[in-house]
């Protein structure tokens, strides 16, 4: 059973959030809700949470910070942030900080079931990722890549993401590279980690490189020359 705090400075929206779906169902139990975000802080001191859910304005201490604090205490923790304000700067800052979706007030229980079950799906892979490869790979980067290779998002949303990312959507060369070991093999992970700690080394500072592991025997890399771009004309033609 995944464990989800919630924080809210209004005590109606933990209500609904408690209500919105069926948590038990996602197979998640809400272990903590508060509207207080340092009581928030302490609970993740000395408690286990898989998922944290924060508004953003907040009078004791807004989300954003509350996220980077959590960051601290736990870096693998899933974070999904609401917010009454539809605010580009508040969802790229959260972003960035590893959040993996931005809600807006008042909630759509459907959004909601949506995200968490998305959530779920990251935290079964991210089990077998962490054990490997540590928290490197558990980035909003790392989810961004494999929806690029994928071709799963939007194209606005596509866009929006790779602004958040700083990912330079400009130059006139990507290349795909896809890296397989035979998961029959004795000791793979730990080759695939040593591969992946290589190209890192490889391609700092010669190329731009971004990855994702499908499978722990799977590693999946974009990379592209940093020193040649498409003209902007050329890209509205």
């Amino acid at each position: 059973m995944y464990r989800v705090l919630i924080v809210d400075d209004e005590p109606f929206v933990i209500e609904g959030m408690k209500t919105a779906i069926d948590w038990i169902g996602f197979n998640f139990e809400i272990c903590c809700s508060t509207t207080n975000p340092l009581h928030a802080l302490e609970y993740l001191e000395n408690n286990p949470v898989d998922l944290l859910i924060t508004d953003i304005s907040m009078p004791q201490m807004d989300g954003l910070e509350l996220i980077q604090r959590v960051r601290k205490i736990n870096s693998l923790i899933s974070i999904l942030v609401l917010s009454a304000y539809d605010n580009f700067e508040y969802v790229r800052t959260a972003m960035r900080h590893g959040a993996e979706n931005y809600l807006l007030k008042p909630l759509n229980p459907d959004e909601l079931g949506e995200s968490i079950s998305r959530i779920v799906s990251h935290l079964k892979e991210r089990s077998t990722l962490s054990n490997t490869y540590g928290s490197m790979m558990l980035t909003f980067r790392s989810i961004f890549t494999e929806s690029w290779v994928k071709g799963s998002l939007s194209e606005d949303e596509f866009i929006t993401r790779a602004q958040m990312l700083g990912v330079n959507l400009y130059l006139n060369n990507y290349t795909v590279l896809i890296f397989t070991a035979d998961e029959g093999i004795s000791q793979t992970t730990e080759k695939m980690s040593h591969l992946f700690d290589y190209l890192l080394s490889l391609f700092v500072g010669t190329y731009i490189s971004h990855f994702y592991f499908e499978t722990p025997s799977r590693l999946v890399c974009i990379i592209s020359n940093p020193t040649t771009e498409l003209p902007l004309a050329s890209l509205l033609s």
